[in-house]
């Protein structure tokens, strides 16, 4: 019996050896599978452009594994809004531009002067009614020179507006009549308006506030009392607007 088995065994090697031959450095190899090698890594995205192009992300090699993503494109700043507006935003990406900052606001937009409010009076809604149905009269032209401006002569009135041009720049001057002896006169002009009564004679009796019957339109009022009668020179400064309404009203007449 263990001869037998023996004979079996042996013939199982001979089978073995006749089909490998003199190849069986290769059949060991077949045997033996070598490990696949590691996959390649995926190349790196390219960072997407600035502005609304954007790369594609970068993809994984075949065997391996993919590399990190490439960055989206950096989307362009937002543009400055108009006026005082806000910036524009940033356009869509992975890494969204801030919106730029608004522009700061025009000449349109000064800020409102900061002045008292007046009396609402019968004289301020006389210069309202003025002002608001643009009942002006002939325009004059103010004076470069103070010694010049009894060339430019203005009387009082309560139902129409004096119109002034001043020089192209620098201060201009204009004269008022006052008609009696401790008048009190109350003038009316928007705020852009920079005026002074000249002369020791002329007595400030209320510094330049709102006419609050129609201080949304800009109207300013102030009043001087006058000690004399006669001529008064007005002195409108360099930073005054050039083109200037002024309502002038006798109050105690």
């Amino acid at each position: 019996m263990t001869a037998h088995l023996l004979k079996i065994i042996l013939a199982g090697i001979a089978l073995v050896t006749l089909a490998c031959g003199d190849d069986s450095d290769d059949s060991t190899t077949m045997s033996m599978m070598a490990a696949g090698g590691a996959g390649g890594t995926g190349a790196v995205g390219a960072a997407g452009g600035a502005g609304d192009e954007v790369d594609a992300d970068g993809a994984g090699g075949d065997a391996g594994s993919g590399a990190e993503s490439g960055m989206g494109g950096i989307e362009a700043a937002g543009g400055a809004g108009a006026g005082s507006g806000s910036g524009g935003a940033g356009g869509a990406g992975d890494l969204g531009g801030a919106g730029g900052a608004g522009a700061a606001g025009g000449d349109s937009a000064e800020r409102r002067p900061d002045l008292p409010m007046g009396e609402a009076d019968a004289f301020a809604q006389a210069a309202c009614d003025i002002f608001e149905a643009g009942r002006v009269g002939e325009t004059r032209q103010a004076v470069a020179e103070e010694s010049s401006a009894g060339q430019v002569l203005m009387l009082p009135n309560s139902t129409t507006a004096h119109r002034v041009q001043l020089p192209a720049d620098g201060p201009g001057f204009a004269t008022m009549e006052v008609p009696d002896w401790g008048a009190h006169i109350a003038l009316y002009s928007l705020a852009d308006v920079d005026y002074t009564v000249l002369g020791d004679e002329a007595q400030l009796l209320t510094p330049l506030e709102w006419n609050p019957l129609c201080d949304e339109a800009g109207v300013t009022h102030s009043r001087y009392h006058f000690h004399a009668w006669g001529a008064f020179t007005i002195a409108f400064g360099e930073d005054s607007a050039r083109d200037i309404d002024l309502v002038i009203i006798h109050t105690n007449p």
